[in-house]
């Protein structure tokens, strides 16, 4: 958090054509199934009953999402794949 904060007042008084050279990104990870919440009641004791507790998924279902825009153009919004490996600078630049 320090170099995000550090970063964001050296650049508090950036001109518009410095925000213009700027390339923004953004991810996000979509799972395949219903947003819900399962609400139980119980004591203390019981939280390790197995009518209390609900599975989990092991193998979860979904996509990563990354995208990006600069001043005035939008970038691609991609699937990330797998196999591509962590977001890099240089595997995101290879896409």
């Amino acid at each position: 958090m320090k170099t995000r904060r550090e970063w964001a007042e050296a650049h508090l008084n950036g001109t518009y054509e410095d925000w213009t050279s700027v390339l923004w990104t953004d991810e996000t990870w979509v799972e395949d199934k219903r947003h819900s919440r399962e609400w139980v009641t119980r004591s203390t004791s019981q939280e390790y009953n197995a009518d209390c507790v609900g599975e989990k998924s092991k193998n979860r279902v979904g996509w990563m999402f990354w995208g990006c825009f600069a001043r005035p153009e939008k970038g691609p919004c991609l699937f990330w794949e797998k196999e591509w490996g962590s977001k890099t600078p240089k595997n995101i630049a290879r896409r």
